[in-house]
C-alpha cells in the first residue's frame, strides 16, 4: 500500500501537522506502508527534523506566488507524478489553500480515493476567522472535497462533532488521535537547565507554556492569572516558549507582562529545539496551555510524556486528565479560575507534583505512534474496499 500525503507546509513553527504527519508516515513505513509527503516550500532551505530523522521521502514544491494561498504552478504536476507511481490513497492534510484543491482534483482525475484531515479547521471558531474567504473556498472546492472523501480523519470526539456541524453529514468519519513522539531521555539537572535557558539559579517554581504562541492558545490569559498567583508565590516564574507567527501579538504579550508588573518573572524564549527544548521540560514544575480549542493538543501530551502535571482547558480532548490525577482542567477565558488553578498547582508539595507527573506520563504512554499507525493503516485499507 502507498499513501501520498499533501501538507501545505512542513515548517515546524506552524505547529501540529509538521510534526504529526512525518511521524505518522514514518511509523506506517515500519508496518510496510510506503509514503511520500508533498508540501509547498515557502523557504527553500526549510528542514523538518522529524522527516530527516526517519529519512522519509519528502518533496518540497517551490512557491510561485501568494504566500497566503501557497500557490505553486508546478504542484499539480508533482502530485500527478506521485499518484501515478502506484499510489493507493491521497491523504490531504490541508483545507483552504491551493495545494488542497490541486491535490483533490488530481486524485479525482486519477480515480484514487482521498482522505481529509481537517486539523481543527472545521471548528466553529476556525470557520469564523477569515469567514468570507473560507465561504468562497467552500463553494469553490472544499465542500466537494469533504463530501467525496473516503473518510474524514478526526482526532477527538469534539472534532467529529465539528465536522457534522460544518455540514458534512454523510461522509464517514474515522476518529484516530495523534500519537506522541518517543521522549529523548535527558540527565540534565534543573540547575543546568535554568542556565541553558538563561534563568537565574535561585528562582522559584516554573510554569511552562510551550506551544505555538498565538491568540487561539489564549496566551494573554496567563498574564493576569500569573500576576495574581505571584502575590501568593512571589518567586514563581513563567516561561513562554514557542514560535510566534505574528510579531504584533508577541509585542502585545510583552506589553501585558509590563502592564501587570511581572516582566522580571516572565521569560520569552522563542522556539526551542533539541537540548534547549529538553531543558525547558527539565526546569518546569507545571505545564500550562490555556487554549480556546484543540483537536488534539500535542503540546499537552508531550509535556505529560516528560512527566509534568498539566493545566489545560475544556477546549481540548484531555478533560479526563484531572479525574485521573495528572493535572487540572479550566474553562477557556476564565481568568479567575485559571489564576486559582495556577496558584494551587505551584503551591502543591513537589513530591505531590512528582506523583501527578508520573500519572501524566502513564497517560501519555497510551498514545504510541505504533498503535496509531496500525489504526490508520486499517482505515486506509477499509477505504480501498
Amino acid at each position: 500500500m502507498k499513501i501520498v500525503h499533501l501538507v501545505s507546509d512542513l515548517d515546524e513553527k506552524f505547529g501540529g501537522p509538521s510534526q504529526c504527519v512525518p511521524l505518522l508516515v514514518g511509523h506506517l513505513e515500519e508496518q510496510g506502508v510506503e509514503g511520500e509527503i508533498i508540501y509547498t516550500a515557502l523557504e527553500p532551505d526549510m528542514q523538518n527534523e522529524f522527516a530527516i530523522q526517519r529519512a522519509l521521502k519528502v518533496t518540497g514544491v517551490p512557491l510561485s506566488f501568494s504566500r497566503n494561498l501557497y500557490y505553486s504552478g508546478t504542484m499539480r504536476g508533482v502530485i500527478r507524478r506521485a499518484l501515478n507511481s502506484g499510489a493507493d490513497v491521497l491523504h490531504i492534510h490541508s483545507m483552504w489553500r491551493a495545494p488542497a484543491w490541486q491535490a483533490y482534483t488530481e486524485a479525482r482525475r486519477a480515480g484514487i480515493p482521498h482522505v481529509v484531515s481537517p486539523h481543527s479547521n472545521l471548528y466553529r471558531e476556525s470557520l469564523r476567522r477569515s469567514r468570507g474567504v473560507k465561504q468562497i473556498m467552500r463553494y469553490a472546492f472544499v465542500n466537494r472535497m469533504c463530501n467525496q472523501a473516503a473518510f474524514i480523519h478526526v482526532t477527538a470526539d469534539s472534532e467529529a462533532e465539528a465536522v457534522r456541524d460544518a455540514g458534512f453529514q454523510s461522509t464517514p468519519i474515522v476518529n484516530v488521535p495523534n500519537g506522541l513522539p518517543s521522549i529523548e531521555e535527558s540527565n540534565i539537572s534543573v540547575a543546568e537547565a535554568r542556565k541553558t535557558l538563561g534563568l537565574s539559579e535561585n528562582g522559584g517554581p516554573v510554569l511552562l507554556f510551550l506551544s505555538r504562541v498565538d491568540q487561539r492558545k489564549r496566551v494573554e490569559d496567563l498574564f493576569p492569572a500569573f500576576a495574581s498567583a505571584l502575590k501568593v508565590i512571589p518567586r514563581a516564574e513563567l516561561v513562554i516558549a514557542g514560535p510566534c507567527p505574528k510579531q504584533s501579538y508577541l509585542d502585545h504579550l510583552k506589553s501585558l507582562a509590563s502592564m501587570h508588573g511581572i516582566e522580571s518573572a516572565v521569560h520569552f524564549t522563542g522556539m526551542l529545539r533539541g537540548a534547549k527544548k529538553l531543558a525547558a521540560f527539565a526546569l518546569a514544575d507545571v505545564f500550562v496551555l490555556p487554549t480556546k480549542f484543540e483537536n488534539f493538543g500535542i503540546a499537552v501530551g508531550e509535556a505529560m510524556a516528560h512527566g509534568l502535571p498539566v493545566i489545560t482547558t475544556t477546549g481540548t480532548p484531555w478533560g479526563f486528565v484531572e479525574p485521573e490525577g495528572g493535572g487540572w482542567i479550566t474553562v477557556p477565558g476564565d481568568i479567575e479560575g485559571l489564576s486559582a488553578t495556577i496558584t494551587h498547582a505551584l503551591e502543591v508539595e513537589p513530591s505531590k507534583r512528582k506523583e501527578m507527573g508520573e500519572v501524566a506520563k502513564k497517560i501519555a504512554e497510551r498514545y504510541s505512534w505504533r498503535s496509531i499507525a496500525e489504526q490508520m493503516k486499517h482505515a486506509y485499507a477499509q477505504a480501498l474496499k
